[in-house]
């Protein structure tokens, strides 16, 4: 697929499923539990507004190499 993909008509959960990079020029709001392997942001960036814990690294590792 490419260009424009409208997601936000449908109704029920919704899964997004991307490989290689991906730009999103708007928000991503995510509820529930949530994992990713590499998250890269440029600019602000707000992590758990409302409550909820937020796990960087498991205990021991580093999240710098």
């Amino acid at each position: 697929m490419s260009g424009a993909i409208d997601l936000s008509g449908g109704s029920g959960t919704v899964t997004l499923d991307v490989s290689g990079a991906t730009t999103l020029h708007s928000t991503l709001d995510v509820t529930g539990d949530t994992s990713v392997n590499t998250f890269d942001s440029i600019g602000a960036t707000s992590i758990a507004t409302s409550s909820g814990a937020v796990n960087i690294a498991t205990p021991g590792e580093t999240t710098v190499s």
